[in-house]
């Protein structure tokens, strides 16, 4: 496509001598876009501007300059979510949770309607748990005094048993789906550096190489086809270790820390 510079200075202030000569072909004598441009061609204008003569609305970019938040619909009950909060068909899933019982609630928020709907509930109540989406399911995995994992259909709308972490408990870890299977890293019981691996046909979780950095309360993000594992707590300290996992060669190196 082309994209043509719209002349912003006062009239009279810009000649086509001074302009380059691939701006002055789109221009015309009196220094304005020319209304003979190809068919499909685009331009861009300053927000507020109007389209000039022959030309329709594309696509509007507005800008909030100001940054500010905007409060949506509340969830039924306030709690903690930890890792309990993923995306999954345009919708946002959040399950469990704690800060005074460990809740079995599941919701969905929809952003076309700002409205939660109530999900059927988990097996069994879920705190410091991690979740995660792979082939369009949500898995709530482990949790405090949890070994279990529980899988959620949306096309049901029915939770199913998945397999089971360890013998030892593991709260507060961090999962995420990568290349057909799911990672959980770190722990705040159990081992704090472990990674596990569930690829979904095996129905286990087999022992990774583990994280260098024992912690847990890290966020993971998938990056280029590495896992990148940033901050968290370890030895009662806030920690601002970044660590960054190879899934194909099960191997970790250093990344940046954080600044705080």
């Amino acid at each position: 496509f082309r994209v043509a510079f719209v002349n912003t200075m006062p009239a009279g202030s810009v000649t086509l001598d001074k302009l380059a000569p691939e701006l002055s072909d789109l221009l015309d004598g009196n220094g304005t876009i020319e209304e003979a441009l190809p068919a499909g061609s685009v331009i861009a204008v300053n927000p507020g501007d109007p389209a000039p003569v022959g030309y329709t609305l594309f696509q509007r970019n507005e800008y909030n300059a100001s940054l500010t938040w905007e409060e949506m619909a509340p969830v039924s009950v306030a709690r903690y979510a930890y890792d309990g909060v993923e995306a999954l068909d345009g919708k946002i899933y959040f399950v469990g949770g704690g800060g005074g019982p460990n809740y079995d609630i599941a919701e969905r928020y929809d952003p076309a309607t700002n409205q939660w709907e109530t999900l059927n509930p988990m097996a069994v109540g879920r705190a410091g748990h991690a979740a995660a989406v792979l082939d369009g399911k949500l898995y709530a995995i482990g949790g405090i005094d949890q070994t279990s994992v529980e899988i959620y259909d949306p096309q049901t709308g029915q939770w199913s048993v998945g397999p089971s972490l360890p013998a030892y408990e593991l709260d507060h870890a961090t999962a995420i789906a990568v290349g057909g299977k799911i990672l959980l890293i770190g722990s705040n019981t159990g081992q704090p550096n472990q990674v596990l691996e569930l690829d979904p046909p095996s129905t286990q979780w087999t022992q990774k190489t583990p994280m260098p950095e024992p912690r847990l309360g890290l966020k993971l993000v998938l990056f280029n086809g590495k896992v990148w594992a940033i901050g968290g707590q370890g030895g009662g300290s806030n920690l601002d270790k970044v660590e960054i996992y190879d899934p194909v060669s099960d191997s970790w190196t250093t990344g940046p820390s954080l600044v705080t």
